[in-house]
């Protein structure tokens, strides 16, 4: 049993069940196949080596690190943008050539030359010319001809070459491959230039622009030729993968739900936020191609707008997926909320028997059980659910239709049949269901019922607003897909590629089918709530407001204010240079390369022949393409490298030994093994996520069977220092990769790593800012409902907005992944809070989505009702709002959050749940007519309230506030420096306690009340570690301030010294914050305080306020 677990690990791990999976997967694993084989040839047959020359394997490895497995158009645009930045480089590099030149002693390279000259004929004089060749270019290398000015120069160009190439990685991410082709010229041509006298650059440019050549012909001759893929098909796939996905997503149903324990649905939650997370993925990666619709040579039934208009419809359906998020989390809360109460009372903490307490002693406490609920719901959307499922199926099998090889293929030579019973037989299906649900809500809302007899159900209320606006996208797709699945197949061109339905995919999908149907442009209230003002970008741009400018100014004010706006702009562009991230981590890597080249332009200590005789250039490579944006980055790097560099360095040995045998290798033998070899590791090269572990295994594997190839007697290509064959590569190649890749570790550390946590903060300041913005602009919609198209275009925007903010919290969990290996040096945030503070966004773009849908829809009555509900009210409107604005600046400032925040939920009562919240608003409305929406009020407060909660947990998410950031200040200034302690020990204080409440009797016993107050306010215990005496003391005060008439307040007070007095305001304002103590009088306090302040006045407050002697 075990040898099949391993077969079949070994088989997943190198995804070689894409061989039998979809047909496109198999054609462009035989594509890249032969581009690889190719470039093996290249160095393999014997005049093509020989014109390569000593790079002759360069087109192998670079094909490894860029492959033509994407679509046909894409590839050939990426090349180009290859091919400039290979040109530019080497442009640059002659540049350096010539300024080098100028800085050269040519009269001491004269002497050198005739110096080598006449060593080598001294040696052998019947030398052929081919071998004095080899000769001279041996002591080249050894540095013999490397000049001090000449080699500076190439480190000043090499520098910022390589601080460019990598600013322009760090900003512009799709770009990588492309620059780490343009690094490895540079670091070729730096290191190689210092070591020619006369060096002219088409001789140089030999070492590589050759080899790349025959990479590009290789490549786009199979990118063109070999079954080229067109950019509709490509996105067409990612279509059917997304719509599996959604199918999947629908299985998560009430019915399920019911079945389900707490950890069940913890389980099933995570599951369905992983398929929705491929979602966004799949449909992110869609939306970098969609530029290259209708542009391209396609064959298929959809042409490229209509693939266009598939993309929108699918990402709508996503979309609605909001409904169904915020349900199953909210059945989850109820799960668990269930689990704890099923606990005895001895298990409950005592917030958690009070708060039992409380919720059996309100009216709603008769709510129906969670399982009732989910019955009840599951019953009435059965048919829907199923109907949906039936939807998803039939048009999941259409696009899977529309990728098929045969249904492409056949259009060649026959037209494929046309399949449209499953699609009408959902569509009707579908129609039909959703067309019962509406006539069952519409009977239950016109038996003229008031909306207060029934208690609210928001649950039921979300997932049936999740099946009305998932339905709806789904019939548009459905129809749409029907029309297509009627077409003959068809070779479109570009700029033909219109279809019947062209007009309508030119408009902007920007909102779900089902809101554009709701939108309503009448009777807009003339109440706007200033909310406006609240937004961080408006607030920013008052101060660019010119108020109050003198329209004359003079000519020198001009003169100086462009003056200082250039000084500005100086300013401004020295301190991103040296503290962007982008610059930093470009600054970082130029420096590495200068520091990994430095051994190369050393000449007296044989530095230089070491380092070309050893490869040192493999070590320069590997470092500066090592180096990440951020520490985690580099860290995670260095542990992939570090595996890929051993894994190909074993694969190729073994590659190696068994084609050559016993001798010194074997062409036929090597091609063969190639092709076996390629086969199996192509499918882990395409479709493994750790490209860095595989491009460095595929590039480690190519160098050591090309040098070994090269360095065999007889070689076509004399190699200069070879460094061996085999094994002897395999060391050298293990050895100097590591080097690299741990000066890419060390110089990530200094001056100080960047860490990807801080990126991601600064990322989660901007959305949550972002969702603050979308949450003000939809409750002024609420207030005032857009009027013209103008509106409503800029408030579809938002639905754009949210679309791109749930794409930048996706494009962040990576970071997160990589933050685990980042060193915590000054205390940050750990990983597991920014995964909440991300996951809590999500469920707030969720529930923003379906406010921003019920809002647009409300009629006029059920708007008036909603702007009058609590949830609404303009306290809680701004509390909502400004706690996301606290956040995001707690988040952009590294700052702790305030100790007393705003609350977004009504502070004069709790309810126990959601539903009774929602049912006590409903219960005070007083006008319930004109054409009031039950359904859309219980969304639009029970959504408002449900954004409130989130935000209470967003705002205990930031932990800020609860690290002890005085712990880590070496500096601080601590309680104990501020006042003096007290000099008895606690033990003593307690005792003295003790003993004035036993003399306290006495004087109470005498009528001396202006006695007694005066001992017990006498040296009061303060400082820590006499809680006991604090208490005790307290009570004594309490009882003389109770016993104490009215009348007698005055007096007493008077008689009192002022220690005492400023003693006894303490103690009033410590029994003020105890109310909840049977002792606490809050009128006897209030009458003291009273008394207390017209005699010792205001003063006596505030030398309370600030003694750091707390009672």
């Amino acid at each position: 049993m075990a040898i099949p677990k391993l077969l079949s690990g070994l088989i997943d791990a190198l995804y070689l069940k894409k061989y039998v999976g979809r047909w496109s997967d198999r054609w462009t694993i035989f594509r890249v196949w032969v581009t690889l084989w190719a470039c093996c040839l290249t160095w393999i047959i014997n005049p093509s080596a020989r014109k390569a020359g000593q790079a002759g394997f360069l087109p192998l490895i670079l094909a490894f690190i860029k492959f033509p497995s994407d679509p046909t158009p894409i590839y050939l645009t990426q090349t180009l943008m290859g091919g400039i930045v290979v040109c530019a480089v080497w442009g640059w590099s002659v540049l350096a050539m010539k300024l080098s030149l100028l800085a050269r002693d040519v009269a001491k390279d004269q002497v050198t030359y005739a110096m080598v000259n006449q060593t080598i004929f001294r040696e052998n004089p019947d030398l052929q010319p081919g071998q004095i060749e080899g000769r001279f270019l041996e002591q080249v290398f050894t540095g013999i001809f490397l000049q001090a000015g000449s080699s500076a120069i190439y480190a000043v160009f090499l520098f910022i070459g390589i601080y460019f190439v990598f600013l322009i990685r760090a900003f512009v991410q799709r770009l990588f491959f492309i620059m780490v082709f343009g690094s490895i010229l540079l670091c070729i041509y730096a290191t190689i230039g210092p070591l020619i006298p006369l060096w002219y650059a088409l001789e140089l440019g030999q070492i590589f622009m050759i080899p790349y050549g025959y990479y590009l012909a290789i490549t786009i001759a199979s990118s063109i030729l070999i079954v080229p893929q067109s950019v509709s098909h490509s996105i067409t796939e990612k279509l059917h993968a997304q719509a599996a996905l959604l199918k999947e997503a629908l299985q998560l149903s009430p019915e399920r739900l019911r079945n389900m324990d707490d950890n069940q649905v913890a389980a099933a939650i995570a599951k369905w936020d992983n398929a929705r997370n491929q979602i966004i993925q799949q449909a992110d990666l869609a939306q970098l191609q969609t530029g290259f619709l209708a542009r391209e040579i396609s064959m298929q039934k959809a042409s490229g707008q209509d693939v266009w208009k598939l993309v929108e419809l699918l990402r709508m359906m996503r979309f609605c997926l909001s409904g169904q998020s915020i349900f199953i989390r909210h059945v989850h809360r109820r799960v668990k909320a269930a689990v704890g109460s099923m606990q005895s009372d001895g298990e409950k903490t005592p917030v958690a028997r009070a708060s039992q307490a409380s919720v059996e002693s309100l009216p709603y406490a008769s709510a129906p059980a969670l399982s009732d609920l989910l019955a009840s719901v599951a019953a009435s959307s059965d048919r829907q659910i199923r109907s949906l499922q039936q939807g998803m199926e039939a048009f999941t099998n259409f696009l899977d239709r529309e990728t098929s090889m045969s249904h492409t293929f056949s259009g060649i030579f026959k037209q494929p049949p046309v399949v449209t019973e499953e699609l009408e037989a959902a569509l009707t299906e579908l129609k039909q269901a959703m067309a019962e649900a509406a006539d069952s809500r519409g009977e239950k809302s016109s038996g003229g019922v008031k909306p207060n007899r029934d208690r609210a159900s928001y649950l039921h209320e979300v997932w049936q607003l999740f099946m009305c606006t998932f339905a709806s996208e789904l019939e548009s797709a459905l129809e749409f897909a029907l029309e297509i699945e009627k077409r003959p197949v068809k070779l479109w061109l570009p700029g033909r590629q219109n279809s019947s339905a062209e007009d309508e995919a030119k408009q902007a999908y920007a909102v779900p089918r089902a809101m554009r149907r709701r939108i309503e442009m009448t009777l807009g209230g003339d109440a706007v709530l200033p909310l406006e003002e609240d937004i961080p970008e408006r607030i920013e741009g008052v101060s660019s407001l010119e108020l109050g400018k003198d329209a004359t100014t003079s000519g020198s004010e001009r003169r100086r204010s462009a003056a200082l706006k250039i000084i500005q702009w100086i300013y401004t562009a020295v301190e991103w240079f040296f503290s962007s991230i982008e610059s930093t981590f470009a600054l970082k890597v130029g420096i590495l390369a200068i520091c990994l080249a430095v051994p190369a332009w050393i000449f007296d200590n044989g530095s230089a022949e070491f380092y070309y005789r050893e490869k040192g250039l493999w070590a320069l490579i590997s470092g500066v393409t090592a180096k990440g944006l951020f520490s985690g980055e580099t860290t995670f790097g260095f542990i992939q490298r570090l595996l890929g560099v051993v894994i190909g360095g074993v694969v190729a040995l073994a590659m190696w030994y068994i084609s050559a045998g016993s001798g010194h290798g074997n062409p036929y033998g090597l091609a063969a093994v190639f092709a076996v070899c390629l086969a199996l590791f192509i499918p882990w090269r395409i479709w493994n996520p750790n490209f860095l572990t595989h491009i460095t295994a595929t590039t480690s594997g190519a160098l050591i069977i090309g040098y070994s190839w090269y360095d065999r007697p007889n070689s076509p290509v004399p190699e200069i220092w070879g460094p061996g064959q085999g094994w002897q590569v395999f060391w050298r190649r293990e050895l100097l990769v590591i080097v690299g890749i741990t000066a890419a570790w060390i110089i990530d550390l200094f001056p100080r790593p960047k860490p990807g946590r801080d990126h991601v903060r600064r990322v989660y300041s901007r959305t949550i800012s972002e969702l603050g913005n979308i949450g003000a602009l939809v409750i002024k919609v609420l207030h005032n409902p857009p009027k013209n198209a103008t509106e409503v275009n800029l408030y579809e925007q938002r639905w754009y907005e949210l679309r791109a903010i749930s794409s930048k919290l996706r494009l962040t969990s990576v970071r997160l992944a990589l933050a685990k290996l980042e060193p915590d040096i000054n205390k940050k945030w750990d990983p597991e809070r920014y995964a909440m503070l991300q996951r809590l966004q999500y469920d707030t773009i969720d529930l923003l989505a379906i406010l921003a849908f019920v809002c647009e829809g409300l009629n006029p009555g059920t708007r008036t009702n909603t702007i009058a509900s609590g949830a609404f009210s303009s306290a809680r409107v701004a509390a909502t709002l400004n706690l996301l604005s606290i956040v995001s600046s707690g988040l952009a400032t590294e700052r702790p959050l305030p100790a007393i925040l705003p609350s977004p939920r009504d502070p004069s009562r709790e309810y126990p749940d959601l539903d009774s919240e929602v049912t006590d608003a409903l219960n005070k409305m007083d006008d319930t007519t004109s054409g009031f929406d039950r359904s859309a009020f219980v969304l639009a407060e029970g959504t408002w309230v449900e954004l409130g909660s989130y935000l209470k947990k967003l705002v205990m998410a930031d932990s800020f506030r609860k690290i002890d950031i005085d712990a880590y200040d070496e500096d601080v200034l601590l309680e104990s420096d501020l006042v003096d302690p007290d000099p008895r020990d606690p033990a003593t204080v307690l005792a003295d306690v003790k003993s004035k409440n036993t003399q306290l009797r006495s004087f109470l016993s005498k009528g001396d009340t202006a006695g007694a107050l005066a001992l017990v306010l006498a040296d009061a215990p303060y400082g820590p570690n006499v809680d006991e005496a604090k208490a005790l003391n307290l009570a004594s005060v309490m009882l003389i301030l109770n016993s104490t008439k009215a009348a007698d307040i005055p007096n007493i007070v008077r008689s009192l010294q002022p220690d005492a007095q400023d003693t006894l305001m303490k103690y009033l304002y410590k029994g003020m914050g105890l109310q909840e103590n049977s002792d606490v009088n809050p009128s006897v306090l209030l009458s003291w305080h009273e008394k207390l302040t017209d005699v010792a006045g205001t003063g006596c407050i505030v030398r309370v306020m600030t003694d750091r002697r707390v009672v």
